[in-house]
């Protein structure tokens, strides 16, 4: 469903992504790992048709997407971006409702309760917490992909400002989503929710794609190589990895030298 081949972008003569080639099938949940500043945001806009690329090419369902209108765009993939910018006094219900073409009621009524906010449909979007407004988003670009098959979905940190509990609940929606036959991409920071909710990890480093593996593939060596930390990776009871990140010499030292008290 989707392909990127060579991809490099730049942006005040930096690259932001590096020659990264990378593909993501129907079905799949692909997620996007890496530092500050690793390109993951990035990227993820161009597998969008949102952002110019300096070199390379990228396929939505075999369409180049430098080539298409948004309106063509807006019929192979849906995106969440990190931050929806509304202030509009609209309640969560008419919000999720802009992701049908037909203003859906019933689908959006179905994404609302499927992100857990049933209760929430007639609230004014801008009383709603900061998590609770992320997953009306959510609800709204489910409810695109409802009149859609076959399409890609692209969350960009979609759970940043999510409990566990939710956290937990937006990646397994996004597993749901995969398995009726769309092609998922989600940019994620915390290294132990993609390791138990994806298919693959593609590891990302000063724009260059270090690995893209399975998460039982991925080393602890990968991990270091990327943010600059060790890591212990740990089975849990559920048969899935936890990635625990070591604090390195230096920084304990530092922080110890500041403040003495935590010594």
């Amino acid at each position: 469903m989707i392909v990127a081949d060579d991809v490099v972008i730049t942006a005040g003569g930096r690259r932001l992504v590096d020659g990264v080639s990378l593909a993501v099938a129907h079905g799949e949940v692909l997620a996007l790992v890496g530092p500050n500043g690793a390109g993951k945001s990035t990227l993820l806009s161009a597998l969008a048709g949102d952002r110019r690329l300096a070199r390379g090419r990228i396929s939505l369902g075999g369409h180049d997407v430098a080539t298409l209108a948004p309106a063509a765009l807006a019929r192979l993939r849906a995106v969440l971006p990190q931050r929806a910018a509304l202030t509009a006094s609209f309640t969560a219900l008419e919000v999720v409702r802009l992701g049908s073409d037909r203003g859906d009621a019933d689908a959006a009524h179905r994404q609302l309760t499927a992100v857990a906010l049933g209760h929430a449909a007639e609230r004014l979007y801008p009383t709603l917490s900061g998590g609770e407004q992320q997953r009306v988003q959510l609800a709204r670009v489910l409810t695109q992909l409802d009149e859609r098959p076959g399409c890609a979905l692209l969350l960009d940190e979609p759970t940043a400002a999510l409990d566990p509990h939710h956290q937990h609940r937006v990646l397994a929606l996004a597993r749901q989503v995969a398995a009726a036959g769309h092609a998922v991409v989600v940019v994620l920071h915390d290294l132990t929710l993609a390791l138990g909710h994806t298919d693959r990890i593609a590891l990302l480093a000063a724009g260059r794609l270090l690995a893209c593996e399975p998460p039982r593939a991925i080393t602890a060596a990968r991990l270091r190589q990327a943010f600059g930390v060790d890591f212990d990776l740990i089975s849990t009871r559920g048969g899935a990895l936890a990635a625990i990140a070591r604090p390195p010499t230096a920084l304990e030292e530092s922080l110890h030298a500041s403040r003495p008290d935590l010594a």
